[in-house]
This record gives C-alpha cells, structure tokens and sequence, in this order.
C-alpha cells in the first residue's frame, strides 16, 4: 500500500473507500476514488466524510504545511454530475 492506494467505485465499493480514506487520514496517504461517476448514490456519504475530517487529527508525517490525506477523484461527465 505504501503513501498511496485506489479503490474504483461501483458495485459496492463504497465501504471499501471509506475504510480506505479513514486508513489515509491515519497513516498520511494518497487516496485516489476512481470512477465516481458510477457510484453516485454514495456521493452523499462521500460529502459527509470530507465534511467531518478534522485536520488535527489527520496523520502530519508528510513533508507538506497541509495535512497528509491527499484525496484525487476521477469520473466520465455524466448529466447528473453537471
């Protein structure tokens, strides 16, 4: 897993992606959510998470003045998302 890991959203993955970003906040990583086009009903949960990170608590062991959770998102351009 190293500073950096992915999960590709759809088909249940929403679970996955959340042990996955609480393990980023703990450990200081790179967290990539791809494909978030297909996983739009989670999104809301997503925006709960993102909302609630406390950046006290987020790891700081990365060389940067921001906390070390490092979030990238991918999606193809779908209507719903405009």
């Amino acid at each position: 897993m190293g500073n950096y890991d992915q999960v590709s959203l759809g088909q249940g993955q929403g679970p996955k992606a959340e042990k996955l970003l609480s393990q980023g906040m703990e450990r200081g990583m790179w967290v990539c959510l791809q494909n978030c086009h297909l996983s739009q009903s989670w999104m809301p949960v997503l925006e709960r998470i993102v909302d609630m990170i406390d950046p006290e608590k987020v790891q700081k062991n990365f060389s940067s003045p921001w906390p070390a959770l490092q979030l990238f998102f991918s999606w193809t351009v779908v209507l719903r998302f405009l």
